[in-house]
This record gives structure tokens, C-alpha cells and sequence, in this order.
């Protein structure tokens, strides 16, 4: 992690930081060691943001830690006023990689369907990502209280 002083004092009271924290990429570095955890199209192709720089991901239980350690890390730094979770979305097409497969395993107790195979399955699919971002958004929530509880969190 960056060193916060090559920014400003952090521990100078005069600030008030806001802070915006997307739950739905990682860096390349991450989601290349964690593939199955990146939201994959049916073709096989792994859902880039941008121009690049940052994969979308699943919110898979490893998402989840990586996230946490970037968030608490930056309560801990700055110790922001308000953070803002930025673009809980899993894309459409997405639903093919193995985290995503896993997570329908757990969530449903049964074999991952292919989202285009039935009204039945899309239906699922979409259920199960909502599920996804509720469960990370919870989970940050109820750990930024243990730590911050001063420090508001937005969607």
C-alpha cells in the first residue's frame, strides 16, 4: 500500500476526507492470481474495466478479503468521514467464471445452470448477484462499525 504521508498528514485534524472504493474490480495484479473469482462472459472472456486497468469481479468470499484489506486500510490512514461504495454491479452476460459457479453451488445446493438455458436459470443468476453485492455491502458495513463507527458508508 502507498505511503499515506507522500499525500498529506492523514493524522491532521483540519481535514475532513471523503473516500469512493469500487466493490467490483481488482487490480490486475489480484484478479490475475484469483481468475476464477473475475466476472466471465459465456465465450470465456474475462470482463475488463475501462481501458484496462481493473478487472470486474465476483464478490466471492476472496473478493470479499481483498476488498476489506483495502478498506480498512484506508479507515485506518485516513480515517474518513464518509466512504462511498461505487458500482455494486455484476454485469449480464458474466456468470460463467468458477467463483461464480461455487457461490451458485453454496447459495443454491445444486450444479451451476448456464444463465441462456432457461428463463428459470437467468432468473438465478440474477438473483445470485444480487445476493453477491448484498453480502459484501453487509459485510463492509458491519466491519467499518467495529472500526469507524464515526464514519458514514453510501451506495
Amino acid at each position: 500500500m502507498a505511503d499515506p504521508n507522500h499525500f498529506f498528514n492523514a493524522v491532521d485534524d483540519r481535514y475532513n476526507i471523503d473516500m469512493m472504493i469500487a466493490i467490483n474490480r481488482a487490480d490486475l495484479a489480484w484478479a490475475e492470481a484469483h481468475p476464477g473469482s473475475i466476472q466471465t462472459q459465456a465465450s470465456g472472456q474475462k470482463m475488463l474495466h475501462g481501458s484496462g486497468g481493473a478487472y470486474y469481479m465476483v464478490p466471492t468470499e476472496e473478493f470479499i478479503e481483498y476488498t476489506w484489506e483495502k478498506v480498512e486500510w484506508s479507515l485506518k490512514t485516513f480515517r474518513p468521514t464518509t466512504i462511498a461504495f461505487e458500482e455494486p454491479e455484476m454485469w449480464n452476460v458474466s456468470g460463467y467464471s468458477q467463483g461464480f459457479k461455487d457461490e451458485w453451488k453454496k447459495y443454491f445446493g445444486e450444479e451451476w445452470q448456464d444463465p441462456n438455458s432457461s428463463p428459470e436459470a437467468l432468473v438465478k443468476s440474477m438473483e445470485l448477484k444480487t445476493y453477491l453485492f448484498e453480502r459484501i455491502i453487509s459485510i463492509m458495513s458491519e466491519r467499518m462499525a467495529e472500526i469507524a463507527p464515526n464514519t458514514t458508508f453510501y451506495i
